[in-house]
Formats: structure tokens, C-alpha cells, sequence
């Protein structure tokens, strides 16, 4: 009679528990202390100024409870995830009467009960100060300590997600860290790259900083429980499934990987050209940052044919630092020039012609312009006016319209103007739906001084 297959160890999760129950504890104090510090919010003076405490706490300690759940989700997986990494505890464990899915599930419920039970902990601490009788401050104090408990599951659950691709304990911070800001990084350098590139193009505007929950809490203060729960059940759902999918990857990861830092073979050209992509968009942000001052308000679109061979060739030595690190950090030596130049040649090739397309304009971004007829109103403000105008009429939007078309015929002799003198025209246009439909800053039109 076959054995029926399980999926929780109770063993395991109490040897878990009982190693490293420390880092709980340690994760507690840091919350308690963290309420402490937020206890200005909560004086005596402003308990009929309901909004505020709610906002204060929400906006305050939410958001640091937040960073401190994502520091300690990674902290906890090195941790009960610890004999992945280290070839005589994976052979041993591998040994044990247990699945796959008990081995992974079993550390995974063991982590998420020592991150959660000090939210618990923290919450009653909090009540017990600020929660009195009649307090307003109650609602809001627990509605902070359930986002952080579901913000541990959603942390959590991807730090586990990362930890099955990996056989390195040093690689999974990383792993961690590159899937947290991935999405906005991405966009963030893809922006300034455009801004650079593309005439009148401002890379403003994270469209998905959402999909980076740490950075996304950190940057925009969250003033209502009913808009906080909600976007962390969401996190939190998106978590679980991360832990769901680690535990089926899991059941094919070979346990002999421990120590390695890639642990499934499949995944090692990928991570080839994952790392020579960051490598290349990391050069690309020094360069656009430090030396073109990309970004700033006194910045024009200075990018020039020699501008853009300079940016260029930093990322290609981005490319290649990222491609052969690579190679080092999973063979575990230096000497990695002796192959894949083939691999690397064609990732540059894509990278040249990427940034040559993108320079020419070849699929019109800098020529775009909306139909006049979906557009509601064009709102227009720069070179010298601080005051916004907003365009409504069909036959003065069409002359904004012809207004950006001359500009861009004579893109030349803007784009290199910028200095103190020098003041942005910032041009939007809005559908009938309100909904931003394009907008473009163009630069520069120099302000002649007048001479007393």
C-alpha cells in the first residue's frame, strides 16, 4: 500500500521554531521600538483631531514597519532556508524520510509564524500605550499592524521564491533586492535613457513603482486604512502565490546544488544576461546622473552623436563586466575569458542597435502627436510663465498642435541650449476622459537679459 504523501513536518517546524525563535524576537523589540518612536503622533492634544492620528500613524509607522518587514523577510529566509545553502546539511536533510514539499513548506510556515507572532506582539504593545479607552488612535494602530503582517507574507513569500533559484546564502540578498526594485529600476533607467535619446521626452512619472512594493510604501505616504488594507491583501495574495510557485520549482531543484549560486542549470544563461543587462543600465544611470545630469531642470536634450557614443560604450563596458562577473561568480574562478564571447557579442549587438534605433527615432516617438479629436484639452507652461494655461478650443489646440510641429522641424537649434537663462516649455495634452493622452518638455528657449 503506497504511503500517503504529506506536506507539513511538525518536527521540522519546531526545530525551526526553536533556532531560531531569536530572530523573532529581535524583530519584535525592533517593532515595539519603532511604535515608541512614533509616539509623538499620539499626544494627548491632538486626540480629537482624528484625521491627523490617523494619517500620522498610517503615513509613519506603517511605512517604517513596512521597510522593517521587508529587511527581516530576508533575513529569516537565509536563516530557516540555511541548509539549502551548505552541502552537509542538504545531503542530511535530503536523507529524512520527508517530500520535498514538507521539507520547503514546513520552513516556510516556521518563518512566516516567527515574522507574524511579533506583529502581534508589537500591536499589543501599541494598544497598551496609545489604545485607551476612546482613543482614536486604536482603529488606525491596528489596521498599521495588519498591513505589516501582510506585508510579511508578500515579502516573505518572494524571499522564499528567491531562495529556491539560488544554492548561495550571500546571492539571495541580492537575488531579493534585484526582485524588489526591479520593475521601478527598470523603468527608471529606460526614462532617462529616452530623455537623453528622444527629443522632448521627460523621464518623470513611475507608471510601476506599485509593482515595487518597498519603494512604492517609501515614497508615497498611505493617509487611510481603507486604501491600506486593500493594497496589502493585494501584496500579500501575490506573496502566497510566490511561495506556491517556489514549492513546485522546488520539487525539481537538485539538493546537490548547495553552495552554488545558481541552483537550477536552465537558469544559468539567464542569469548571464540578466546580470550583463544590469551591468549595462547601471553604467547608463552613472553616466546619465554624474557626468550629463540627466533629470535636472537645467539639463537640455543634449544628446549629441558624441554624447551618445560616450553612453553607449559605458554600457557595452557594463555589458561585459556584468556578462564575464557572471561567469566568475558561478564557476568560482577568474579566468572566464575563454568562453561565450559568441553569447556576449550578440547582447551587444542588440544593446547598439537598441540605442541607434532609439536615437534615430525610428518608431516616431518624438513625431507623436494625439488626434485633435481625442484630445479634450492640451494645458501648456515654461519659457518664463509660471502660470499654467490650460487650451480648450479645437482651433487654438490645432495651433499648439502646428506650434509642436515647428519645434520639432527645428529640434537643432533647442536641444543644445540650457544654463541659467534657459526655461522648459511643457506641453500636455488630455483626452475627453481626463486621461493623459502625451506630454513633452521641450527645451530650451533662451531669455535674453536686459541691460540696465
Amino acid at each position: 500500500m503506497p504511503s500517503e504523501r504529506t506536506f507539513f513536518n511538525k518536527a521540522i517546524y519546531k526545530r525551526a521554531l526553536s533556532r531560531f525563535w531569536i530572530i523573532g524576537a529581535a524583530y519584535a523589540v525592533v517593532l515595539c521600538f519603532l511604535t515608541l518612536m512614533c509616539g509623538q503622533y499620539f499626544n494627548s492634544e491632538f486626540t480629537e483631531m482624528s484625521e491627523y492620528v490617523s494619517y500620522s500613524i498610517l503615513s509613519n509607522l506603517t511605512r517604517r514597519e513596512i521597510v522593517a518587514a521587508a529587511a527581516a523577510a530576508v533575513v529569516m529566509a537565509v536563516a530557516v532556508y540555511g541548509w539549502m545553502f551548505r552541502k552537509t546539511s542538504a545531503a542530511y536533510i535530503s536523507a529524512l524520510p520527508v517530500t520535498r514539499e514538507a521539507l520547503l513548506i514546513s520552513s516556510l510556515l516556521a518563518g512566516l509564524t516567527l515574522l507574524i507572532l511579533p506583529c502581534i506582539f508589537a500591536m499589543l504593545v501599541s494598544l497598551l500605550l496609545y489604545g485607551g479607552a476612546g482613543s482614536p488612535c486604536t482603529p488606525y494602530l491596528l489596521c498599521s499592524a495588519a498591513a505589516a503582517a501582510l506585508m510579511n507574507i508578500a515579502f516573505f513569500g518572494l524571499a522564499s521564491f528567491c531562495t529556491v533559484f539560488t544554492g548561495n546564502a550571500a546571492v539571495l540578498p541580492a537575488l531579493y533586492v534585484i526582485a524588489l526594485y526591479g520593475f521601478v529600476g527598470i523603468e527608471v533607467v529606460t526614462r532617462y535613457i529616452a530623455e537623453f535619446l528622444l527629443f522632448g521626452v521627460r523621464g518623470t512619472g513611475w507608471e510601476l513603482a506599485i509593482l515595487s512594493p518597498l519603494y512604492y510604501f517609501f515614497n508615497n505616504y498611505v493617509g487611510s486604512y481603507s486604501y491600506a488594507l486593500p493594497l496589502t491583501a493585494i501584496y500579500a495574495a501575490a506573496g502566497v502565490i510566490l511561495a506556491g510557485l517556489a514549492v513546485i520549482f522546488f520539487r525539481r531543484r537538485r539538493m546537490e546544488a548547495a553552495g552554488e549560486v545558481v541552483a537550477v542549470p536552465v537558469l544559468r544563461p539567464i542569469f548571464r544576461w540578466g546580470l550583463a543587462a544590469v551591468g549595462a543600465l547601471g553604467m547608463a544611470l552613472l553616466i546619465l546622473k554624474t557626468v550629463f545630469n540627466v533629470g535636472s531642470y537645467a539639463a537640455g536634450n543634449d544628446g549629441t552623436p558624441a554624447r551618445v557614443a560616450i553612453l553607449l560604450l559605458a554600457m557595452l563596458f557594463g555589458a561585459a563586466v556584468g556578462w564575464f562577473g557572471a561567469d566568475a561568480l558561478m564557476r568560482k574562478t577568474l579566468r572566464v575569458f575563454d568562453r561565450h564571447w559568441k553569447g556576449l557579442g550578440v547582447f551587444c549587438a542588440l544593446l547598439c542597435a537598441l540605442v541607434v534605433v532609439t536615437e534615430l527615432d525610428v518608431f516616431g516617438v518624438e513625431r507623436y502627436q494625439p488626434d485633435v479629436d481625442e484630445i479634450g484639452y492640451a494645458t501648456v507652461n515654461g519659457w518664463g510663465e509660471y502660470n499654467e494655461r490650460r487650451i480648450i478650443q479645437p482651433e487654438n489646440i490645432e495651433a499648439l498642435l502646428s506650434l509642436q510641429k515647428d519645434i520639432i522641424a527645428n529640434k537643432k537649434a533647442y536641444e543644445n541650449q540650457n544654463g541659467i537663462n534657459t526655461f522648459p516649455l511643457t506641453i500636455e495634452y488630455y483626452g475627453t476622459d481626463g486621461k493623459l493622452l502625451a506630454r513633452r518638455v521641450y527645451t530650451y528657449a533662451a531669455v535674453s537679459t536686459p541691460r540696465m
